[in-house]
This record gives C-alpha cells, structure tokens and sequence, in this order.
C-alpha cells in the first residue's frame, strides 16, 4: 500500500512491505533521500541533534534499570553538521510489557575513516546495550575524534536478537560549510 501526502512541500512515502513485517518510511526534500525503518511495535520518537550534556544528574537514576534517555532534543533533523561533540540520534519505544529489558545490539555504518590508535579503517561501529519496552530509548552517535567526522550517509541499526527493530539513515554535511553556524556552532 502506498500513501503519498504533501506536507509543507515535504513528499513522505510510506510503505508497508507485505509478509515481511517491516515498515519503511522514506523522506524525500530536495531529491535526496533519507529513511526510517520500523518493525511492527517499534516508534520513532524523536530524531535529530542532541544535547552534549546530560538533562540529569549523572547518577541521578543509576538505581534503574530504565532510566530516562540521557539528552535533550535540540533539533528535529536528519541533516547533522560534522562538529566534535556534537550528538546524534534518534529515540524509540519498542512495545511490550512496560519494564520489560530487552538486550539490543546498535549499528552504526558511516564513511570508511582511518582510526589512528587501532591503525585500521572502519566502516561500522557495534556494540551492546539495553532498551526496556514502553520507555524512550535513546540511541546515538557523539563526534569525539577529529577523524570521526566523516560527511555522508550515516545509518544507524538497532537489532534484538539479530532481528531488525530500526533503521534510521541521516546525512552528515561537510565540517567546513557555513551550515555549522545555523545549528549555534562554531565552523571548524
């Protein structure tokens, strides 16, 4: 089934896959594209810029196993400028019996980039975490090194169990553009 609706000039394509159980959501402005894959139970909250700081205490919920996500929305985008210490995501909720913990593997494919310390190229970043059914998980990626900051396509994956629970892609934009001054940003 296809839907088509036009909002502020925005083109959004929303497709169910029949028998697969997976639903894609592509945005597409200005003939590039960007896409949300969400498997049946799984929403997307919010995805954009985040907060470099925590919005709470360090260990103010350390005694939860479900904490609150840790960052504040800034900005509503799936264009992120390169800038270190600059954060990026999106957050989800994943239903299901509310605490309920679930162990969730988190991909990120970015540009191939040289890492200095380890002498190799990489292409994806994978590592475990924890997302509890009917809470806001945040998932995301923070420009710490220098060489990090690889403009293209990045994806970033959530996986329960090998199965597919998101998918969300955002562009990253060139570190020296004039862009990084719209987003309260110094240009590098």
């Amino acid at each position: 089934m296809v839907q088509i609706q036009i909002i502020f000039s925005t083109v959004f394509l929303f497709f169910v896959l029949a028998g697969s159980g997976v639903q894609d959501t592509a945005l597409a402005q200005s003939g590039d594209n960007r896409t949300v894959s969400l498997a049946p139970g799984v929403e997307l909250l919010h995805a954009g810029i985040f907060a470099s700081e925590p919005s709470h205490e360090p260990f103010a919920h350390a005694d939860e196993v479900c904490p609150p996500p840790p960052f504040a929305l800034q900005q509503e985008t799936f264009e992120i400028p390169a800038a270190l210490s600059l954060r990026f995501g999106f957050v989800l909720s994943i239903s299901g019996e509310t605490g309920e913990v679930r162990e969730i593997t988190v991909q990120v494919e970015h540009p191939v980039w040289r890492d200095p310390v380890r002498q190799e190229h990489e292409r994806m970043e994978t590592w475990r975490a924890w997302a509890c059914a009917g809470q806001a998980t945040y998932v995301g990626w923070e420009f710490t090194y220098e060489w990090e900051l690889a403009a293209g396509p990045w994806t970033i994956t959530v996986l329960d169990n090998g199965a597919e629970l998101a998918k969300v892609s955002f562009s990253v934009l060139d570190p020296g553009g004039d862009h990084d001054l719209q987003y309260g940003l110094e240009a590098q």
